[in-house]
């Protein structure tokens, strides 16, 4: 998978909420990328890979799923006093719906991988009282 990016991170590094920021960039990529391929690609271009019209509207619920994080995630630090990262400008290079639909696998591995070791990276600056990741219902989800 090769995806090429560009963008200017703040140099803002708070406790915990770099951390945070992180998963914020890695939010962004994934509603990116979804964004992209379907604005490319037609449904149609989906289903001729075998697909049936279920599996097309699951992979837009992805998309729709990745922005509501994106939303929740710029909002949460926004709201903590905190700026932001901003979204990158990106090319992911798939010229195909089944280029888009392998990359989208790695992708979402790669996320997973990420909100897995997450609570490890914030350790002793996690603020107890706000809870942890593994208690948010799609982050269990995304363990299972």
């Amino acid at each position: 998978m090769l995806i090429f990016f560009s963008c200017t991170f703040s140099q803002a590094i708070f406790s915990g909420y770099s951390n945070v920021n992180s998963a914020l960039t890695l939010e962004n990529l994934e509603g990116a990328f979804y964004a992209q391929g379907f604005s490319k690609f037609p449904d149609s271009d989906f289903m001729a890979l075998g697909l049936q019209a279920a599996d097309v509207t699951n992979l837009k619920s992805i998309a729709t799923t990745e922005q509501t994080h994106v939303t929740t995630l710029t909002t949460a630090i926004a709201g903590a006093g905190f700026k932001p990262v901003q979204p990158c400008t990106y090319n992911f290079g798939f010229t195909t719906a089944a280029a888009m639909v392998a990359t989208a696998g790695n992708l979402e591995n790669i996320g997973v991988s990420a909100y897995a070791a997450l609570p490890r990276q914030i350790g002793p600056h996690a603020n107890p009282s706000a809870g942890t990741l593994e208690q948010l219902p799609w982050f269990r989800c995304l363990q299972s």
